[in-house]
């Protein structure tokens, strides 16, 4: 490099350095800016904004050349702070007619937060009050790109091409009802605005709807492949499933959510007698039956739901889990088994495996052709699965890997169909490259032959009679130096070519394994939602029988039915509560568990997004199979002798749903997962603190402040807003309230965890495990805490896109129930911290003793909407007169 060139090169890198630093003073003095708006209004003067800056006119000037320049300044970062709090990307989870409210919503909510900034840029760069002349080319941007990607976003959902024009209409609609607003000084309430702006919008929509023959609660139209038109699972509604009252439908529709449609369907095309296995029978035959429903499975769409559509699949992964909880509002030996079959062998082969590996099985798979099995566990190892025994090991010589299992340890156990009806088996080793060991694999390994007999090398073990779900054969598996063809293995992140060499997408052993088993999450969202889904049958099956069961007589000689009296209410009306909280939930984490599988290809996938998912799973799995087995034990108290009896469905319910607490991830090591999540957001959040905002932020911790809110959705935000004028017993019904309540909880426990956690780390090493171990039970509340949160805010924000009438009065009848109840069970908690006294304690167990009683009137339309057909709740005591 020449003299004259070097020159240049210093004299660029300074430029880019003044550069930087003129962006970085910009920004600083723009925030300045917007903090003197906030504080002065929008007539603010330059001095005045000049003096919040610690600084002088002169500085801005230099920077922004006048009024005008600022003025273009604080519209920028206005503009990016807009967009980004618009919820443009959750618009999959609303429905159509309630994407009016959720847009204008969100828009006139940072309007009323911020309306001294918002005057300010829409008057132009002069003084307030007088119009801009050109009126803000970044507003108008901004409206362009919003309405832009609505109207991609309508076109998909089915307006054709009136999608722009209604998108352009909305948008248009929102900004111009918002200067009005803001013009006239915000006199009428934010929420009228709204409704106003929703009823506008509302009957145009409705006819397009109808014209494009449309769901408001259908946000996926059905897919029509290669299969045949009359295809129950791509066909319209044409019955009702049941009896179901209009007020019981509009309740089913609410809590199915964006699956109402499809979940609608599936109900009509399972038949009875495919679902609903004889109490009677012996192991031997509810094999048999189990194995021949699941075959029968395949004229009503099941088994192709979520498979690939170019091998005669339907349906995105999501509508998957949403039809294995459908399938499990019936037997749960089949539900287990086509899980096993379809989600669990079938969804590693789709999500592990190559192209050509997925047409090779997948048709097989879907046709029930290839059964198969998923060999995970194993006898010593649990939860620990980056450590299987295992071994997958390459032999360059024959192009072929050999699976050995080296010790009695490493047999794979528990393995649904395993032990009598699986072909084939999904197998996780060790994987060795030329001796090198590159971590957990799975492979494709055949382990019977045409006449059922296990393959050479192959060991099959029957685990034989269990605590429950007779229908699935669980066995051993053991392989003796099998060898298994190299294109079998299943290389979506990890390859070895005909020569032996080892390569991978992901360079790292440990991130490695962590992106496979993120790809098989649907396995423990699909558990956690199936077991939800016995405890709402369960539920149906002991309220319907207190609605009829007479005990004793009123002073006035009136029979009692055993639902009026206050035990039996509090007993399992709040369980109810709990169905709808965890449905409401449950739909959010199938949509987020589609928006991640979407992306998987992408660096959108990375990071927060998959570890978001992952703890939201585990959080769920944990909640609502203990709920469930919890649950299905009351409701077989709750019927007395005739819940201990076979034929009344409740006993095999509680039997088959026990083993959901452990498989898939046991509850308490899933516990953990969660809590370490927690931490690693509480160890981000402090380490980007300076000492004064750490000293700051303990004293809060201490003082038993509520810290700094974790959430920014607008409709809890508004809600907490409101709850903190309410007083005495008014705020016990503030949803707002709960929220505090329920959050202040989670980030007291969670934040006191952190702070332990961080002195755990300072100890020498040989002292950390104990330290640690130490922390356990700690980590279990936080885990709790956290997700109990997490569901109130998914039921708020569910009943947020309700239309307003009888059914959105009793979700938040409900919800109201489920916060206060909870509240309730850590009433210990609260009372300790001092967070509430005695008498607010009493009050709370008064409220839900009364919302309990309120809503008995309308329980059979709530049971309606659990959405558990009638003819699959197999009891004896709801088909008779108690």
């Amino acid at each position: 490099m020449n003299k004259v060139d070097a020159a240049n090169e210093v004299k660029d890198g300074r430029s880019r350095r003044w550069d930087e630093h003129r962006r970085t003073r910009r920004e600083e003095l723009s925030a300045a800016a917007l903090r003197a708006i906030r504080v002065k209004g929008p007539n603010v003067g330059m001095e005045e904004i000049a003096e919040a800056a610690g600084t002088s006119k002169t500085v801005y000037y230099r920077h922004f050349r006048d009024r005008a320049g600022l003025w273009s300044a604080v519209v920028d970062r206005t503009v990016e702070f807009i967009y980004s709090h618009i919820p443009l990307g959750n618009l999959n989870d609303v429905p159509l007619l309630a994407l009016m409210n959720e847009l204008a919503d969100s828009y006139l909510t940072l309007v009323e937060q911020d309306p001294e900034i918002y005057e300010f840029v829409t008057s132009g760069p002069g003084q307030p009050g007088t119009a801009a002349t050109e009126f803000s080319e970044p507003l108008v941007g901004l409206t362009a790109r919003i309405g832009s990607e609505l109207s991609e976003h309508l076109a998909r959902r089915g307006l054709g091409e009136q999608s722009d024009i209604w998108a352009q209409a909305m948008v248009g609609a929102i900004w111009a009802a918002a200067d009005h607003w803001v013009a006239t000084g915000r006199a009428a309430p934010k929420d009228d605005v709204v409704v106003q702006l929703h009823n506008l919008f509302r009957p145009g929509l409705e006819h397009s709807m109808s014209q494009h023959s449309m769901s408001e609660h259908s946000t996926h139209p059905p897919l029509v492949t290669g299969q045949a038109k009359e295809n129950p699972m791509t066909s319209t509604i044409t019955t009702p499933t049941s009896a179901v009252s209009p007020l019981g439908a509009q309740l089913r529709a609410a809590l199915d959510g964006n699956f109402h449609e499809f979940k609608e369907r599936l109900r009509q095309a399972l038949p009875p007698e495919v679902v609903v296995r004889p109490h009677d029978q012996s192991m031997a035959e509810a094999r048999e039956w189990t194995l021949a429903s699941l075959r029968e499975l395949g004229p009503s769409g099941y088994n192709r739901v979520g498979m690939p559509v170019e091998l005669g699949g339907t349906h995105d992964q999501a509508h998957s889990v949403a039809a294995f909880e459908v399938l499990a509002t019936g037997d749960l030996s089949l539900t287990i088994k086509a899980g096993v079959q379809s989600g669990l062998f079938g969804g590693a082969i789709l999500n592990l495996g190559n192209e050509e590996q997925r047409a090779a099985w997948l048709p097989a798979v879907m046709s029930m052709e290839l059964l198969g099995c998923y060999g995970m566990t194993e006898l010593g190892r649990g939860s620990d699965v980056q450590s299987l025994e295992t071994t997958i090991t390459y032999l360059p010589e024959s192009k072929e890997f050999e699976v050995h299992t080296p010790n009695e340890s490493a047999t794979k156990a528990y393995i649904g169909n395993a032990a009598q009806h699986g072909e084939m088996a999904a197998v996780f080793g060790q994987l060795i490259v030329d001796g090198e060991n590159h971590g957990v694999h799975c492979i494709i390994v055949p382990i019977r032959d045409g006449q059922g007999s296990p393959l050479p090398g192959v060991t099959l073990r029957d685990h034989g009679l269990k605590g429950g779900l007779l229908g699935v054969d669980n066995g051993m598996m053991a392989f003796d130096h099998v060898r298994v063809p190299r294109t079998h293995l299943l290389n979506r992140y990890g390859d070895v070519s005909e020569e032996g060499v080892y390569s991978s997408p992901i360079e790292r052993r440990g991130e490695r394994f962590s992106t496979m088993l993120s790809t098989l999450v649907r396995g423990r969202i699909s558990v956690g939602g199936a077991a939800a889904s016995a405890a709402r049958r369960g539920l149906v099956i002991a309220v319907r029988h207190a609605m009829n069961r007479e005990q004793f007589k009123k002073p006035t000689n009136e029979p009692v039915t055993i639902i009026e009296y206050q035990t039996h209410q509090k007993k399992l009306i709040p369980e109810i509560a709990r169905a709808y909280a965890f449905g409401f939930a449950q739909n959010e984490l199938i949509t987020q568990y589609q928006a991640r599988i979407a992306a998987q290809d992408s660096a959108e996938a990375e990071g927060d997004m998959v570890r978001e998912l992952e703890t939201r799973a585990a959080g769920m799995k944990v909640l609502q199979t203990r709920w469930a087995n919890d649950t299905l034990q009351v409701c077989r108290e709750a019927c007395g002798g005739y819940g201990y009896m076979a034929e009344n469905g409740l006993t095999t319910l509680r039997q088959d749903a026990d083993v959901f607490a452990t498989f898939e991830g046991d509850n308490t090591v899933l516990q953990l997962l969660v809590a370490r999540s927690l931490l690693a957001q509480f160890k981000a959040n402090w380490s980007n603190l300076n000492l004064l905002d750490a000293a700051r932020k303990s004293s809060a911790l201490v003082g038993n402040r509520i810290l700094e809110r974790t959430t920014g959705k607008a409709t809890i935000d508004r809600l907490v807003s409101i709850a903190s004028a309410k007083r005495g017993a008014a705020k016990l019904r503030a949803r707002g309230w709960h929220v505090e309540m329920l959050e202040y909880r989670e980030r007291r426990i969670s934040e006191s965890l952190g702070m332990r956690m961080r002195d755990v780390l300072k100890l020498e090493k040989e002292e950390q495990f104990d330290g640690l171990n130490g922390c356990q039970i700690h980590m279990v509340h936080a885990a709790d805490a956290h997700m109990e949160r997490t569901v109130l805010e998914a039921f708020i924000e569910g009943i947020s896109a309700i239309e307003e009438g009888p059914a959105r009065e009793l979700l938040i009848k409900l919800c109201d129930l489920y916060a206060l109840a909870t509240i309730e069970k850590h009433a210990v908690w609260y009372l300790e911290r001092a967070v509430i006294d005695g008498s607010r304690s009493h009050d709370v167990s008064l409220a839900v003793e009364k919302l309990s009683a309120e809503l008995v009137d309308d329980l059979p339309a709530i049971l309606e909407g659990l959405g558990v057909n009638e003819s699959f709740l197999n009891s004896a005591l709801v088909r008779r007169p108690a």
